[in-house]
């Protein structure tokens, strides 16, 4: 079993998604009875876009260790995923209770119930309540917690949301913009950077990526920006 369960985690990391789920489905072979093996299917199938199946594995390892926090997180995500969004609340209390002090799920219970039109209480506490917790989770210093790459747990955006004090809101944006400043200056830059000059003739191509490119708001508000540059 740590054999496999070490080479899924090593090819995952590599990026090579298909070979790992591989090596963990081999894993889960050789001890079904193990939740770490099931926990780490679950979590290549849903960097594979397999929602279903990798919350069925999430599930798995529940039923096999009830107070994981980590695969009740991944759970609750991939509900919310699959628009199952009432489904996730019970495992975000659940959590929630084994991590009263985790800014990040505080603020994810709190957008999931707001998606949910949910303003009663439900065993997690009141909306005011949770905003008081998310208030004083966010005065400490560490700001509702980090990532492993550091990043900020509590999107800007969040804090955008909910009744957080100008200053306190200014903190957090600022954090996670240094934050993606820090992973970008390690980032290398090319070898010949593209240079074009004013008196270039030539038409000058750019390319947008976004995540939102989709039926979303943002695409349909820069629809017009797009039509403007195309000229």
């Amino acid at each position: 079993l740590p054999i496999y369960a070490n080479l899924a985690e090593v090819l995952r990391a590599t990026g090579d998604l298909a070979a790992a789920e591989e090596a963990a489905r081999a894993a889960v072979r050789c001890d079904p009875r193990q939740p770490v093996a099931r926990q780490n299917l679950a979590t290549i199938l849903a960097e594979r876009g397999q929602a279903q199946q990798a919350l069925e594995a999430a599930l798995a390892a529940l039923a096999l260790n009830p107070d994981w926090p980590e695969a009740l997180i991944l759970a609750a995500q991939l509900h919310i995923r699959l628009e199952r969004r009432a489904l996730a609340q019970p495992l975000l209390a659940r959590v929630r209770a084994l991590r009263p002090d985790d800014g990040g799920l505080l603020a994810l219970a709190l957008l999931n119930r707001a998606w949910l039109c949910d303003w009663a209480a439900d065993g997690a506490g009141d909306s005011h309540g949770d905003h008081q917790a998310l208030l004083r989770v966010l005065e400490r210093a560490d700001l509702g917690g980090s990532a492993p790459d550091g990043t900020p747990l509590l999107h800007p955006f969040l804090a955008h949301e909910y009744p957080v004090p100008a200053p306190l809101r200014a903190r957090l944006t600022q954090a996670h913009a240094n934050a993606w400043c820090h992973a970008a200056a390690r980032t290398p830059l090319p070898a010949s950077p593209v240079e074009h000059r004013a008196t270039d003739a030539r038409r000058l191509r750019i390319g947008y990526l976004s995540a939102d490119f989709h039926d979303h708001p943002t695409l349909h508000l820069m629809g017009g920006m797009f039509a403007r540059q195309d000229r």
